[in-house]
């Protein structure tokens, strides 16, 4: 059976720069803190039922708060609470957008591995 068309990949979509992707990561085991200025990330968090939720966001601690409080995704509404176990600092709103969608193409074991990356 061929592929949905919505599992093929975009013929229109076009890498944004010639460099290799390296994004800002922090291994979250050793975050003090969330980011306090504000900017692009796209982030993976944990549902209380073992599931893993990726988005992208302006502001991780807001959106992170908004998740938990049941303000977020309908997805982790009913998933509550969440922890935030990965995320990437980008230079623009559409990378970040590209990135998200990107993860979202992975299967779990290579989101897992993503994460134990760190």
């Amino acid at each position: 059976m061929p592929p949905s068309p919505s599992r093929l990949p975009n013929p229109r979509l076009k890498r944004l720069s010639s460099e290799p992707y390296r994004p800002f990561l922090q291994p979250l085991a050793t975050m003090t803190s969330f980011p306090t200025a504000d900017g692009f990330f796209v982030y993976i968090v944990r549902c209380a039922d073992g599931t893993l939720y990726t988005g992208w966001t302006t502001n991780l601690l807001r959106r992170l708060s908004a998740h938990n409080s049941g303000r977020g995704a309908k997805y982790t509404h009913a998933r509550r609470p969440v922890e935030l176990v990965y995320y990437e600092s980008l230079a623009s709103k559409s990378e970040a957008m590209s990135r998200e969608w990107h993860i979202k193409q992975i299967s779990r074991s290579q989101k897992d591995e993503l994460i134990l990356a760190l």
